[in-house]
């Protein structure tokens, strides 16, 4: 027999057809909307850990021995020591920088990293040792044990902890931002 349609049934299903259409839209507007919110989440994470590394406040620590003060003549002597102990440690990766031959202060330094400075001024003589030292450059702190004995520590000089190594984050920025890489080794 015939079949008969009811006379509303081509509206509904282009009523329907719509409907769904806009159901889609929608659905592809939220898709949209949730993958804007995650490129938005993800740059204020990439600002806030840029943020992080540009301002995250970083030292190298060091030991500071402060000493009577050596006079001109005596700290042009001990320039002369260390940049003639410098010399023979250059093929370790050591490199000792002196400034000019007026300069009273001097630093011996491992791949850029600095280890041992020394300060002379009219207050004291400082002989700042940076914190593992000893592993990544044995021979600057065997020129500093040499030293030692022949100066006269300032009395009253406060009793301080030992200098510490940066945690794992500080030790990144310290790599990434300033160019101080404390993996270097010029022990051999």
């Amino acid at each position: 027999m015939f079949e008969q349609r009811a006379p509303w049934a081509p509206v509904a299903f282009i009523a329907l057809s719509r409907g769904l259409r806009a159901v889609d839209e929608t659905a592809v507007s939220i898709t949209q909307e949730h993958q804007v919110k995650k490129i938005a989440v993800a740059i204020a994470l990439f600002c806030a850990v840029g943020f992080a590394i540009v301002f995250f406040p970083t030292a190298l620590e060091t030991d500071n021995d402060r000493f009577e003060p050596l006079s001109r003549s005596d700290f042009a002597l001990l320039r002369e020591r260390a940049l003639a102990a410098g010399e023979p440690l250059r093929r370790l990766g050591i490199t000792v920088s002196a400034g000019n031959p007026k300069s009273q202060s001097l630093q011996f330094e491992c791949k850029g990293v600095p280890e041992l400075i020394l300060l002379n001024d009219e207050r004291a003589f400082s002989v700042l040792t940076s914190a593992g030292a000893a592993q990544r450059a044995p021979e600057a702190i065997r020129f500093r044990d040499r030293l030692l004995p022949q100066l006269r520590r300032l009395s009253g000089q406060p009793v301080e902890a030992p200098a510490s190594l940066p945690g794992p984050f500080e030790a990144f920025v310290l790599r990434t931002r300033d160019g101080i890489d404390l993996r270097v080794d010029c022990s051999r």
